[in-house]
């Protein structure tokens, strides 16, 4: 129980640093914004604002979704730590998905946490908030494909 009451207390600060940093880069976009003077024709015409703080922008959008991964194993965490304070002082068991359940009515609403933890599995494994594509007409300094064939082509050998 001690590694998952350090392991609570980390993540919650994490996350408060996290919306700390957020909030810094956030500002700065801000700040951007407010001195743009082509925004307001760009949002009528539908068009996207090239940022010109990029980094702000990346680190922004890093800092949302570490905070989505972070809650949820926090959430993940308290729930882990209610079973085991159960067992451990009440000699009660309850199942995995009690505390889940547990938990998550510590807010007015328990669907935080299913959409919580639908957004981390979205946003860990199938998108990636900040991808950016630079194509350049340069040949690759290194092509895992053709490395790995020639690898695999010298380590197996045909018969004599």
């Amino acid at each position: 129980m001690a590694d998952l009451a350090f392991s609570i207390d980390t993540r919650i600060g994490n996350i408060r640093e996290i919306v700390r940093l957020t909030d810094e880069n956030l500002t700065a976009i801000g700040r951007e914004l407010e001195d743009a003077d082509d925004l307001p024709a760009l949002i009528v015409g539908g068009y996207a604002y090239p940022v010109q703080n990029e980094q702000a922008l990346r680190r922004a959008l890093i800092g949302f979704t570490t905070f989505i991964a972070e809650a949820r194993a926090l959430y993940e965490n308290l729930a882990r730590f209610y079973r085991m304070f159960l067992r451990h002082y009440f000699r009660e068991q309850m199942s995995e998905k009690a505390a889940y359940e547990e938990i998550a009515k510590l807010r007015p609403s328990a669907q935080w946490a299913e959409d919580l933890r639908l957004l981390r599995h979205d946003i860990l494994h199938y998108r990636s908030p900040w991808l950016r594509l630079e194509v350049n007409s340069s040949t690759p300094r290194f092509d895992p494909f053709s490395s790995s064939i020639g690898a695999l082509a010298r380590v197996v050998r045909t018969p004599k």
